[in-house]
């Protein structure tokens, strides 16, 4: 075999696979170009005295948008924080941090409806999308609210002076939490309109609680509990005045609660059981049922029957250790 033919041979095989393989490589198509992101997204607008903007993304264009108000919300709650950092002389630290969870809470769950979609893109797969807010339709939207709020709250107070002690308490407790919810809405509409004065509502809405307040110490609770029911009675009686409630037996109280019910007790395998069924009735001196609540406590113990007895009674004082809880208890709150 001539070698150098045969070397010749596989050196023009190898050219020819090698030329055949560039040659392949040189058909691959170019990956598209991506098209370039719109300026809008880079770099959104700022918020002006018009608009509140928000860029949102997601699957579809409703998901986008909703997204687009989840952020346009954060603002708000940024805000809201921000300003409540520069009030802060108004409460102490621990209650201004409630306060600005709960109205950050509260701007989660408002839905947002005063807005246009601005921009529009879909980018591989993801919408993407640009949405303003209208400061003006948005102060408006919550003026009405605050309107809605304070026509309940002069509902509740028409007439009120002349009810008894009770049922001015009952009536100003409910115009407290008109209060609280009037109050999440001032603190949307100060970091959305600066030329809002909200003093006139907070002077408002002090004068209410300054209210409720003496009417707490001011109304008379008579407890009027049956035989059975005289250790329970004497539990309730110290509840309601570690939170500011006078209670005696005097005949010109405001207010009767009345204490009825039955104490079941049995022994099984020497462990002692108390069952106690009773009822509560909150009334006016002239007999008129503010409200009335059902409860069955159950107690055991292995030494005796007076310990199952307070067991099951310490069932029913732990919830009522504060105001809000005895508000409850008494028909002033749900």
């Amino acid at each position: 075999m001539d070698i150098p033919a045969a070397l010749k041979y596989l050196y023009i095989s190898i050219l020819s696979i090698t030329i055949v393989l560039a040659s392949g490589c040189l058909t691959v198509p170019a990956a598209p170009a991506q098209p370039p992101i719109p300026d809008w997204l880079q770099t959104p607008p700022s918020d002006s005295k018009k608009h509140i903007y928000g860029i949102g993304e997601g699957f579809n264009l409703d998901e986008a948008k909703q997204s687009a108000l989840r952020d346009i919300a954060g603002k708000l709650a940024t805000n809201v924080s921000s300003n409540s950092e520069s009030k802060a002389s108004d409460h102490d630290g621990k209650s201004s941090r409630y306060f600005r969870q709960k109205v950050n809470t509260f701007i989660k769950d408002t839905k947002l409806s005063s807005y246009e979609t601005i921009k529009a893109v879909q980018q591989q797969g993801q919408f993407y999308v640009l949405v303003a807010m209208s400061r003006e339709k948005f102060v408006k939207e919550n003026q009405a609210r605050l309107d809605d709020i304070s026509e309940q709250i002069q509902a509740y107070l028409s007439g009120v002076s002349s009810k008894n002690n009770l049922l001015q308490l009952v009536n100003y407790n409910k115009v407290l939490k008109l209060s609280l919810q009037a109050k999440d809405l001032l603190a949307l509409m100060r970091v959305t309109d600066s030329s809002f004065d909200e003093k006139p509502y907070l002077s408002a809405y002090l004068s209410y609680q300054q209210k409720e307040k003496s009417l707490t110490e001011k109304t008379q609770f008579s407890l009027k509990p049956t035989q059975a029911m005289k250790p329970l009675s004497l539990q309730i009686k110290k509840t309601l005045q570690m939170s500011g409630f006078q209670v005696d037996t005097s005949k010109e109280a405001d207010s009767v609660i009345e204490v009825v019910g039955v104490v079941t007790r049995n022994e099984i395998f020497s462990t002692k059981n108390v069952s106690i069924k009773f009822e509560i009735l909150v009334k006016t001196n002239t007999n008129q049922l503010i409200k009335s609540s059902s409860y069955h406590l159950n107690g055991s113990s292995t030494s005796s029957f007076a310990m199952a007895r307070d067991g099951a009674l310490n069932q029913f004082t732990a919830k009522i250790r504060s105001k809000t809880d005895i508000y409850k208890l008494l028909g002033m709150s749900e």
